[in-house]
């Protein structure tokens, strides 16, 4: 059952049935991309920089403490930006919790009983 909804999660993802106010679309947005594949590109490449970036770097040090242990693919970078201080953020931040979000986000699962 679990496959077959991630399954299911990917094939749409993949043949964007999505509206246009889904968050993974609007990660993919913030990347400057239009497909799954060219954003973990782009996600790896800002996540590369970013680790180079002074306070793209306080931004990564804090992500865990500000937002929790675990990013989904349904998260919405822009509003994860207000979990950080204004001095941990600049132009940038939200591309960088993106690329994250694409990277290392995963299906949010919902208790079968839900």
């Amino acid at each position: 059952m679990l496959l077959v909804s991630c399954m299911n999660w990917i094939r749409k993802l993949l043949s964007f049935e999505h509206s246009t106010d889904e968050p993974v679309l609007r990660c993919l947005r913030a990347l400057g991309v239009t497909s799954l594949p060219a954003g973990r590109r782009r996600a790896q490449d800002i996540v590369s920089k970013a680790k180079r970036c002074p306070r793209c770097r306080t931004l990564l040090s804090h992500l865990f403490d500000c937002v929790g242990s675990t990013l989904f693919l349904d998260d919405d970078p822009h509003a994860l930006m207000g979990a950080f201080k204004a001095t941990e953020c600049d132009r940038f931040s939200e591309q960088v919790l993106a690329a994250l979000i694409i990277l290392r986000g995963r299906p949010r699962m919902l208790p079968q009983d839900a």
